[in-house]
Formats: C-alpha cells, structure tokens, sequence
C-alpha cells in the first residue's frame, strides 16, 4: 500500500506539471492543424507536430528534473520520474491530432494495448516498489505512444513541408496559447490548494497530496471516460456530417431555405449529441454512487 500510494502522488506531480506546461503548445499545434488542413498544407501537418513534441519536451522535462531535484526524490524514482514526464507530455501533444485520424478502433486498440502492457507488467506481484510501478507504467504508455504516434505520422505521410507555421500560428493565436496555460493551471490549482491543507499526507521524496479528495477526483475524471469517448465518436461522426453539410451548400450558392435547413440538421445533430453524452454520463455516476 505504501508503495502504491507513492506511485499514485508521483504520477499526480508527473500529469499536473505536463499538462500545465504542454498546453499551450497543444492548444498552438491545434489551431495550427487546424489551418493546415483547411488550407490543403498536409505537408506540414507530420513536421509541425514533431516540433511541437520537441519544444514541449524541452520545456517539461527540465522544469521535471529541477522539480525532482528539489523535492530530493530517491535516487531510484527519478530516471523513471524523467522517462514518465517525456512519456505523458507526448500524449498530450498528441491527443489533439487524435480527432484528425478517424481510425477509431486502431486509437482505441492502441490505448488498450498500453493498458495491457501495465497491468501484465505488475501482474502476479503484490510486492511492488514505486519504481517498478513506473516502470510498467512507462512501458504502458511507450507502447501506446508509440502506436499512436504511428498513426499519426502515417496519416500524413509524404514529404515534409516547413514547420515555421507552427511557430507564426503561436505567434499570431497567443491568445490561445496563454488560454492553454489557463487551462492548464485551472485543472489543477484545485488539487495545488488541496495539498496545502492541514489534513495532507508527505510520502517519500517530499512528495504531499491530499488522498481522500485526490482520490475523489480521480474517481470523477475516471467517470468521464465513457462520456468523452461517445463524446468524440459524436462530433467526429454527426456533428462533423452535418457541419460539412451546411459548407457544401454554401459553396453550393444554396437557397436560403437549404441553409436554414443545414442549419436546422445542426441544431438537431447537436441536441441529440448532447442528449445522448449526458445521459451516459449520469448512468455511469449514478452506478458508481
């Protein structure tokens, strides 16, 4: 229990400092894709990614190690701590190319693979340390990078075209980037304010949480999966035909009665969806009250 306990409260410092310093560049790399994709620029779709990953990496990683410095972690947690930041910073990068690629049950099994790969890594020994949970954990989340990332990259194979866009499109949206270090730190800066609590517990390392309401939210988050999931499968499916739909007529030089009609499917596409996500959402809390 002590063990997984420090596994738990490190994986929390590993998502809070990755997510609040990776989004901006996802939230830049979003917009940027975004662009590509409307103004037929594929090329720079496969490169503007990768620089992305690159300059989220150089961002996180050193703030990490400085962080693991500080807290003076064990000297057995912190290349696993390290691997484990660069692990979970790359599928934030990558988790907004995901509704790029409508390969639904190759996203889907690649995520579960990475979950396989967990559970048979610490399969079978009750006795556990904290670093050789990381190291399942980071095997995990390597195969479903990896699979991910393939996708990625496959879907818009081809040559290379420049990654400059990436960088004037952050430029010229900081507003959304700056929107993504909000983000970010509003994510969090619940749990930040929790962990100064009378009531907080300090595992090895220095490490401090608040268990009982870390454990609440966790729950929560888990709660939202299958939620998120038709979620995505939603928008990438009714919303986006129906959106498509009204863009067509308009370039089509419809009437106004077929654009108020595309614009109706909309409305419609978009209660149903909403509908169907929340109630999903309150099945799946009710069961778990």
């Amino acid at each position: 229990e002590v063990a997984t306990a420090e596994f738990v409260t490190l994986l929390l410092y590993v998502f809070s400092v990755s997510l609040t310093l990776s989004s901006p560049i996802a939230i830049a790399l979003t917009r940027h894709v975004s662009d590509c994709m409307y103004q037929r620029r594929e090329d720079e779709i496969a490169p503007s990614f990768v620089a992305a990953l690159a300059v989220s990496l150089a961002t996180v990683v050193p703030v990490a190690w400085a962080a693991d410095r500080w807290l003076d972690l064990p000297a057995e947690w912190v290349p696993h701590a390290l691997t484990a930041y660069a692990l979970v910073t790359t599928n934030w990068i990558a988790a907004p190319m995901l509704s790029t690629i409508r390969q639904f049950r190759a996203l889907t099994a690649a995520f579960g693979l990475g979950t396989l790969v967990f559970y048979a890594m610490i399969a079978g020994n009750r006795h556990q340390t904290a670093a050789q949970l990381l190291v399942g954990f980071n095997v995990g989340m390597a195969a479903t990078n990896a699979a991910v990332c393939a996708l990625i990259l496959h879907n818009f194979a081809g040559p290379a075209g420049p990654v400059r866009g990436l960088f004037v499109s952050a430029a010229k949206y900081w507003e959304l980037a700056l929107s993504g270090l909000l983000y970010g730190i509003g994510i969090w800066v619940d749990k930040w304010l929790m962990w100064t609590a009378p009531e907080h517990a300090t595992v090895r390392g220095g490490l401090i949480s608040y268990p009982t309401y870390d454990t609440a939210v966790f729950v929560a988050y888990v709660t939202t999966v299958p939620a998120l999931a038709l979620f995505i499968v939603k928008a990438e499916t009714t919303l986006a035909e129906s959106c498509e739909a009204l863009y067509r007529t308009i370039q089509n030089h419809g009437d106004h009665e077929r654009l108020a009609g595309a614009r109706l499917r909309i409305l419609d596409a978009f209660v149903g969806s909403a509908r169907d996500v929340g109630l999903v959402q309150l099945s799946v809390t009710l069961v778990v009250l």
